[in-house]
């Protein structure tokens, strides 16, 4: 906690940081990416982590996901990252407007009160979100 004091005033008083949101107890973040031509029957890939420390990864039009179990550390650091303020800060659309064609990614973030967190958009070139892709296509 952070405590503050107002010499003027003579008032004294602590701010908490706000606990992270609980996590659903299933599926707890979900990425997909596709090219700009994409659509609903065309194959994407898409990569799931899960609270029991599985992280799943393959193309939409595939069986078969592969399926690994990531360490305490491996999960932990996901975790970190994707509860940190300059994560949870960033816009639900991060397009370039730039650049009208190319990749559309997105995450979304499955928490247990039913509420979700969602961001992505076309030739995604913040660093803050594509530090979290990194990290997912490293432990797939």
């Amino acid at each position: 906690s952070l405590a503050i004091l107002l010499t003027a005033g003579c008032a004294i008083f602590t701010v908490k940081k706000s606990r992270p949101k609980e996590f659903a107890s299933g599926l707890i973040l979900t990425y997909t990416t596709m090219d700009a031509y994409g659509t609903v029957d065309r194959p994407y890939y898409e990569i799931n982590l899960y609270a029991n420390k599985h992280i799943t990864a393959g193309y939409s039009n595939q069986d078969g996901f592969s399926d690994k179990e990531l360490t305490d550390e491996q999960f932990q650091e996901i975790v970190d990252y994707i509860n940190s303020d300059k994560f949870l800060s960033l816009k639900e659309d991060l397009t370039d407007p730039a650049i009208l064609d190319g990749s559309s990614t997105s995450v979304i973030i499955y928490y247990a009160d039913g509420t979700t967190f969602k961001t992505g958009g076309l030739n995604v070139s913040s660093k803050t979100y594509n530090g979290l892709v990194d990290l997912l296509y490293e432990y797939k």
